[in-house]
C-alpha cells in the first residue's frame, strides 16, 4: 500500500495539542526511553536554501526542555540489547549533522552517546554509551513482529522537563505501508500506520502495544490527517543485527549492476542501463532495454516492487530475472555480489556521465577533492548533494556520491552543490529523464 506524505520529520512538524494518557503498567518506560539531544550541528550548506522553521514555537513542553538543555534540536530514542551490550536506537534525522549527541533520562541526567552505524535509507541510527557503566541504568525493549490492525498502541516521545514522558495513544491502522511521495527527501518502506497523535520530538521514540512490546520506531506524520508512521520492528531488528554482527557500520546489500527505471505515470519497469564490469554486464545484451516481469518469482509491477525484492535479497544469492522478450518471457539468472565502495563509485560515474544533462559531462577526484567537468570543460568543485532543501549531505568521495545517488534517484533528479559559500544556490543537476518524469533505481 502506498500513501502520500506532505511533510515529514516529527522534529519539524507540529500537530494538535493533546492530553497525557496513561501507559499500561507493564511498560518499563523509565528504563526504555531517552530524550536525544543534538548539539553542535555541522553545516554542509543547503542547496537553494531558505532557513526553515522547525515549527516548535508553541509546543511548550519541547521549548522548555530545549531552553534548559541548550540543545539545538531534540528527538527520542530507546534501548536495544544485542549480545550483552545495550545500544540506543533513534532516527538518523534526529542526529543528522550532529557533532555532539547526549541522551537524557526522566530526571535529565545526561549520558554521552556516540554513533556506531545505521542506515540512511531506513532513517535508523545506532548509538552506544561512551561510558559503558551507563548501560546498567537501562533495559532493552521487547519487539513485536506481528502487529495486529485495530489494536491499541502508545507512541512515546521525549521526556518533559517535569519528568513525564510525552505520549499519544490510538489504534493501529495498517501493519505494512510504504511512503513514496516525491516530497519526501528519501523514499521509505516497511512502516506501520496509527492514529496515535505525535508531534515534534517524537522521532526515534517507540510505538508500544498493550503488552509493552515495541511494534515500531516513530518516524513521521501526515501533515493533513495527523496519522503517524513508525518503522516496523522486523526492519529495526534486521538492520541492527546486520550492522552490529558484521561490524561494518552499515547494512549489507546485494548488487547486480542494473539501472531500473519506470515512468512516473506508470507502465512497465524497464532495465534501462547496465553498468560495466558488474554481474549483469555478462548478460547485458539480453537485459538492456527489456521490461521486467518478475524477480525470483515475485511479480514486478512498479519500481517499488524491485526495491522490496532487492532489499530482501542477500549478497551472493543467484536470482532469476524474468524479462519480456519479443515472443515469450525469458529467465536470466544472475548471481548478486556485495554492494561495496567500488560499485558505489561506478554508480556515481554512471549517473553523472549518463544523466548529467548539459550541466555535467564528467566527474573526477584528486586529493579528496571532487570536481565536476561541465560541457564547456569548466571545472567546479562538488561540495554537497541533496534535494528539496532537506537532508543535504557533504560530499567526501565518489563512493559516497554513489551511495547518495542510490538514495535520491527514485525522485528522478538530484543536485550537486558547487557554491563556494555556505547556503549557495549554485549547483549542477543530475536528471534521469528529459521531462523529469522517470524514477530510477540502482541495484
Amino acid at each position: 500500500m502506498k500513501i502520500a506524505l506532505f511533510f515529514i520529520m516529527l522534529i519539524l512538524f507540529q500537530s494538535p495539542a493533546k492530553s497525557q494518557c496513561a501507559l499500561p503498567a507493564n511498560i518499563d518506560i523509565h528504563r526504555n526511553v531517552l530524550t536525544i539531544a543534538h548539539y553542535k550541528p555541522g553545516n554542509c550548506g543547503l542547496i537553494n536554501s531558505a532557513k526553515r522553521s522547525r515549527g516548535i514555537g508553541d509546543i511548550k513542553d519541547l521549548v522548555e526542555v530545549m531552553d534548559h538543555t541548550g540543545a539545538y534540536d531534540l528527538g527520542s530514542g530507546f534501548i536495544y540489547e544485542y549480545e550483552g551490550e545495550k545500544y540506543v536506537i533513534t532516527c538518523e534525522h534526529v542526529i543528522f549533522k550532529s557533532d555532539s549527541i547526549v541522551g537524557y533520562d526522566a530526571d535529565y541526567k545526561a549520558y554521552e552517546l556516540e554513533l556506531v552505524g545505521g542506515d540512511t535509507f531506513y532513517d535508523l541510527a545506532i548509538l552506544k554509551f561512551k561510558n559503558k557503566a551507563d548501560e546498567a541504568h537501562w533495559r532493552g525493549v521487547r519487539l513485536d513482529f506481528t502487529p495486529q490492525k485495530n489494536t491499541q498502541v502508545y507512541a512515546a516521545g521525549y521526556w518533559k522537563w517535569n519528568g513525564e514522558v510525552s505520549i499519544g495513544n490510538g489504534k493501529l491502522l495498517d501493519e505494512d505501508i510504504d511512503l513514496t511521495d516525491r516530497k519526501l527527501p528519501i523514499v521509505k518502506m516497511g512502516f506501520v500506520k496509527s492514529d496515535a497523535l505525535t508531534d515534534s520530538g517524537y522521532s526515534g521514540g517507540v510505538l508500544y502495544n498493550v503488552e509493552g512490546q515495541v511494534i515500531g520506531m516513530n518516524n513521521s506524520v501526515h501533515a493533513k490527517d495527523t496519522t503517524s508512521y513508525a518503522l516496523q520492528s522486523k526492519a529495526i531488528k534486521r538492520i541492527i543485527h546486520h550492522v552490529l554482527n558484521r561490524k561494518k557500520g552499515k547494512l549489507q546489500r546485494a548488487f547486480l549492476g542494473i539501472q531500473f527505471s519506470q515512468n512516473m505515470s506508470g507502465g512497465a519497469v524497464m532495465i534501462d542501463k547496465i553498468i560495466d564490469n558488474t554481474p549483469a554486464a555478462k548478460n547485458g545484451s539480453q537485459l538492456k532495454g527489456k521490461p521486467v516481469v518478475s524477480i525470483d518469482g515475485k511479480a514486478v509491477r512498479e519500481i517499488y516492487d524491485v526495491l522490496k525484492i532487492m532489499e530482501d535479497t542477500p549478497p551472493g544469492k543467484t536470482i532469476t530475472l524474468e524479462i519480456k522478450a519479443e515472443n515469450s518471457n525469458k529467465d536470466v539468472p544472475i548471481t548478486t555480489v556485495l554492494l561495496d565502495s567500488t560499485h558505489c563509485v561506478a554508480i556515481a560515474l554512471h549517473a553523472v556521465r549518463q544523466h548529467g544533462d548539459d550541466e555535467c559531462e564528467d566527474i573526477q577526484t584528486n586529493n579528496k577533492v571532487i570536481t565536476i567537468i561541465t560541457n564547456k570543460q569548466n571545472k567546479e568543485t562538488a561540495k554537497n548533494i541533496g534535494l528539496y532543501n532537506d537532508r543535504i549531505y557533504c560530499l567526501n568521495d565518489l563512493a559516497q556520491l554513489g551511495t547518495l545517488v542510490r538514495m535520491f534517484s527514485l525522485h528522478g533528479e538530484l543536485k550537486i552543490g558547487t557554491g563556494k559559500e555556505e547556503n549557495s544556490s549554485k549547483g549542477r543537476w543530475i536528471r534521469f529523464s528529459e521531462n523529469d518524469d522517470k524514477r530510477v533505481l540502482y541495484y
